[in-house]
């Protein structure tokens, strides 16, 4: 008989986490930016942007628990979190990378891909850590 959650079956513990973690999320960094932005209010929108974004999409707080229900929570977490982009907007494609960036590569590898809208207006669904390939070389640091 269990003592505690953690010496409860692994399959009922993920049932559990599917039941209090607020999973299918999307997070779309285009319906989050503005089309158009003044320049003098560019780095204060930036801060109120990533702001926003990181509120968005924080980490739950089951995560926080201990090192064992973070690792079986997060890949969770990412796997059912659907993201979109619009590389159309350098600011959006700008904090987007920010946030892939912010996550972690562990994270990233745990997002099954990112819808872009590229520069020519089609869609595509991309792998994350594919997209930071093309990111860094593109616009190195």
């Amino acid at each position: 008989m269990p003592t505690n959650f953690l010496s409860l079956p692994p399959e009922l513990r993920t049932e559990i986490y599917f039941l209090t973690l607020d999973i299918g999320q999307q997070l779309d960094f285009s319906s989050i930016a503005p089309r158009e932005i003044e320049l003098e209010t560019t780095f204060q929108w930036l801060q109120t942007f990533r702001s926003k974004v990181q509120h968005e999409l924080e980490q739950p707080a089951l995560t926080r628990v201990c090192r064992q229900i973070r690792d079986e929570t997060l890949p969770i977490f990412y796997g059912w979190t659907y993201v979109s982009t619009d590389f159309t907007h350098f600011w959006v494609q700008h904090v987007t990378f920010d946030w892939l960036v912010a996550i972690g590569e562990r994270n990233r590898r745990l997002l099954k891909s990112v819808l872009v809208r590229n520069v020519v207006g089609r869609l595509e669904c991309i792998d994350a850590q594919a997209l930071m390939g093309w990111y860094w070389w593109k616009c190195p640091r």
